[in-house]
């Protein structure tokens, strides 16, 4: 489950141009996909391991 706050993450070039096809496509099945893999995915990474290091901090 992630963290509710404000995160901010990177797309790399062929991540935006995927996103670009997606919205041209008005694909629904793609736009989930790529929300689940480039966003989610990379949300809920950076949460892990910003947790981890907070936990080494203390």
């Amino acid at each position: 489950m992630l963290d509710i706050r404000k995160t901010a993450i990177a797309l790399e070039e062929e991540e935006l141009l995927e996103l670009e096809q997606i919205i041209v496509d008005c694909d629904e099945k793609e736009a989930l996909a790529f929300l689940k893999k480039s966003v989610y995915d990379k949300v809920a990474h950076y949460q892990q391991v910003r947790s981890e290091h907070e936990k080494l901090g203390r």
